[in-house]
């Protein structure tokens, strides 16, 4: 019997990426929000603005997750400023090791990498 393979497919990817980040928003807004009420009623005289505050704060959150994660939907890229390092014009770097004079065969060694 062959072998079984499960290939998902980037839309499918992507989706599942737009589902947790929908959910992820409902949750942490939702939250903030509850967190907001309960200080409203309990600490602040019943202001609205630890409503806000709180949902401001969940969304936030969500908004930072999720961008994130659609930030990594190709991990194989390298991030620009890596890239634009390694075009550089200066790439080369010395390095040089100093070993105890109480070696027989080297005292002093310069190491040049590329």
């Amino acid at each position: 019997m062959s072998p079984v393979y499960s290939v998902k497919r980037s839309e499918d990817e992507i989706g599942e990426k737009y589902d947790r980040c929908l959910t992820n928003t409902i949750t942490k807004t939702a939250t903030g929000l509850g967190v907001g009420v309960l200080a409203s009623l309990i600490m602040f005289q019943r202001k609205t603005w630890p409503i806000a505050f709180g949902s401001g704060i969940g969304l936030g959150m969500a908004f930072a997750n999720c961008q994130t994660e659609f930030r990594n939907i190709y991990p194989k890229q390298k991030p620009l400023s890596v890239v634009n390092d390694a075009l550089s014009p200066d790439t080369s770097t010395t390095v040089t090791i100093t070993v105890p004079s109480d070696t027989p065969a080297v005292n002093e060694e310069t190491v040049n990498t590329e």
